[in-house]
């Protein structure tokens, strides 16, 4: 997936009114304009696309346990095609929850 189409999705879904074209000119600022666009996603971010174990909880009443993907074409599925929330590791690829970077 062109990583263009991948931010206009993305931006689209978050309600941002910002053309793509904006969003990059943004990227490319100082440091200070960079953090600015930084919280103003996250806080479009934490308004748009919600927390949710709906997987979790589905999987567990039929008695599975399994692991879900968290590759980007799955992802991107879910949070912007499908309109649906995610656990934590959906939301952020953080340490914590991807585990030790491999050697």
């Amino acid at each position: 997936m062109a990583a263009s189409t991948l931010v206009r999705r993305y931006a689209d879904r978050l309600g941002l009114e910002n053309s793509e074209n904006e969003l990059q000119r943004r990227v490319q600022g100082t440091t200070d304009e960079v953090i600015n666009l930084i919280d103003e996603l996250l806080v479009a971010h934490v308004r748009s696309i919600c927390f949710e174990s709906l997987d979790v909880i589905d999987a567990r009443a039929a008695g599975e346990s399994r692991g879900f993907p968290t590759d980007l074409d799955s992802l991107t599925t879910k949070l912007l095609e499908a309109g649906r929330g995610g656990c934590c590791h959906e939301h952020a690829a953080c340490r914590r929850c991807r585990g030790p970077d491999p050697d």
